[in-house]
């Protein structure tokens, strides 16, 4: 029997439209006045996620699709334990890499070697773990004696190339992304994209939302189509593929 590395039962997620900590002092004497009853916190909400129910195992590579709003980038950082569920059960087994804000965490006041750590430590790899790996970031990074200085010397395309070499440079059993990242300049492209593949094949899982029909056709084996903020289909990359793109 496989065993399960990714499993949402009857997750939603739920998105605070207003509260009563935005309302007035007034407003609320008002309502108590009118025998109008306030709750606590949140009063009105709208669901971002609703009632999903996902079984992801070792060698599944699953396509997210669906239309611009439907959800798709939100229930990758469910996934990646960014979002906590409003309801339901999310469970992972695994060490999970998320491609989705790869700049996340990266301070601007300090130097790139510095950021190496603190990033990495924010992916929860250890210290040892960091160490054994910095000269590999370094190098894929080409930074050169810039990653002694501090980010906010860096330009754009650095900043990027630092923060993808040390996305991509620990061992994944979960990989997450949110298209499929294009990095650098030409030369650097290429090795991106190389290191990409690499890691695709190598990892246990892989979740990618994506509007290319040839990008997931090519690397997935299963897909979902998501609307809304519910999974609609799920099952072999052919057939749900051809349900979106062709339907």
């Amino acid at each position: 029997m496989e065993k399960t590395l990714i499993k949402l039962e009857n997750v939603s997620l739920k998105y605070p439209l207003s509260s009563n900590k935005n309302k007035s002092f007034l407003s609320l004497i008002k309502s108590a006045l009118l025998g109008k009853k306030e709750s606590d916190g949140v009063i009105d909400s709208k669901n971002i996620l609703s009632n999903i129910s996902l079984d992801i195992t070792k060698g599944d590579r699953v396509a997210i699709l669906g239309h611009n709003g439907a959800g798709k980038t939100t229930l990758l950082r469910v996934m990646a334990g960014i979002y906590e569920p409003s309801e339901g059960e999310f469970i992972k087994v695994g060490q999970v890499s998320s491609l989705i804000s790869i700049s996340l965490g990266i301070h601007e006041d300090v130097s790139g070697i510095d950021n190496i750590y603190l990033r990495a430590r924010l992916m929860g790899r250890s210290k040892e773990a960091v160490k054994s790996k910095i000269k590999d970031i370094i190098e894929f990074s080409e930074l050169g004696h810039h990653i002694e200085q501090p980010v906010r010397t860096y330009s754009s395309g650095m900043k990027m190339r630092l923060a993808f070499s040390i996305a991509t440079a620990f061992k994944i059993d979960i990989l997450l992304m949110d298209e499929w990242l294009s990095v650098g300049d030409k030369e650097f492209k290429i090795k991106a994209q190389n290191k990409l593949t690499e890691l695709v094949y190598e990892s246990n899982i892989v979740v990618l939302a994506s509007h290319s029909e040839s990008l997931v056709r090519k690397v997935c084996n299963k897909a979902m189509i998501l609307e809304h903020g519910q999974v609609k289909n799920f099952g072999p990359i052919k057939e749900i593929s051809d349900i979106y793109f062709k339907g």
